[in-house]
């Protein structure tokens, strides 16, 4: 690390109402993270009664008295319990706790109730802002669990998320696979820069929203490794797809991003036909991607490019390589 750079300082909320039966789980996955870097933790809670705040009060003691080691340069968690107007105001709260008074190079992230961090995860993400100070935005591979912590899906291929596609509100699993939030981090600049909050008239889809905006400044940096977890279970927010897709359809129609969307699809769908990946590298269908060299750490990060997932069955026959250099 350079002297004249300070630790990396990570900022983290996770929302909650009533999560109890899943929520330690959550919580460990971020309490244990260690590495060379400062976290604070933050819980915001939205008047839980199913025995949330009592295993919060658990856990706020464990760190305070040492009884929960810290890994990290420093570690701090906070709660917070009032009514709130859903997820996303919930977050903007937290985020407005954890960043108060921060520099603009704070690492931002949340982690719902129910998913986790990889062991490692915050580390993994330190080192490379270290070797990569200028960049905003990063993410690893995406990975799923069962509500017993069975690891049913690790991604195996390297994709990337391209400006154009991310600006376009494209990867929403229709044509382009979905983002994962979770494992998902950004510099506080790159949040004041987007607007320095959530959209809170979305009950489902603020996070799209956000990558939407995100990219109007910076793309992000794929890392060849797992950083979050996201848990399927009976109670997820996300199996109401309906709603989300409406909420979607109606961010893009009032934008006047709906037609220019489907444009951006449409070229894709021609240059990825055409079996020209150099093609989508030159038109913006390509994201960086980092990789350790030679698949070993000593090695520093090595950026290549990426093609975008594309969701099941569209466009049929594309056949590109998501190695788009000629």
């Amino acid at each position: 690390m350079r002297a004249d750079r300070p630790p990396i300082r990570f900022c983290i909320v996770t929302p909650c109402l009533n999560y109890a039966g899943l929520l330690d789980r959550t919580l460990l996955s971020v309490l244990s993270q260690a590495g060379d870097f400062s976290l604070h933790y933050h819980v915001q809670d939205g008047g839980s009664t199913d025995g949330t705040l009592e295993r919060l009060a658990f856990w706020e003691a464990a760190v305070a008295d040492g009884r929960l080691p810290a890994g990290c340069r420093e570690l701090r968690l906070t709660v917070a319990s009032a009514p709130d107007r859903g997820i996303y105001d919930a977050l903007n709260r937290g985020f407005a706790t954890v960043t108060a008074g921060g520099p603009p190079d704070d690492v931002m992230t949340w982690i719902n109730a129910s998913d986790l961090f990889y062991p490692g995860a915050l580390e993994t993400v330190a080192r490379f802002l270290r070797a990569h100070p200028d960049e905003r935005w990063v993410c690893g591979r995406r990975a799923n669990i069962d509500e017993a912590d069975f690891p049913f899906f690790i991604e195996e291929e390297m994709y990337g998320y391209p400006r154009r596609t991310l600006a376009a509100g494209l990867h929403v699993g229709r044509s382009f696979q979905w983002i994962q939030p979770e494992g998902m981090m950004w510099r506080r600049s790159l949040w004041d820069d987007a607007g320095g909050r959530l959209d809170d008239t979305f009950r489902l889809a603020a996070d799209f929203d956000l990558w939407r905006r995100f990219a109007a400044h910076a793309g992000p940096v794929v890392l060849d490794r797992v950083t979050g977890v996201y848990r399927f279970h009976a109670d997820r927010l996300s199996a109401d797809i309906a709603r989300y897709y409406a909420e979607v359809d109606g961010c893009l129609a009032r934008l006047g991003l709906d037609g220019p969307g489907r444009a951006v699809e449409a070229e894709f769908a021609r240059l990825a036909a055409a079996g020209d990946p150099a093609a989508l590298h030159r038109q913006g269908f390509t994201a960086r991607v980092a990789r350790f060299a030679n698949g070993e750490p000593e090695g520093g990060w090595v950026m290549t490019h990426a093609l975008p997932d594309l969701a099941p069955g569209w466009p049929a026959g594309t056949g590109a390589s998501p190695d788009p250099h000629p």
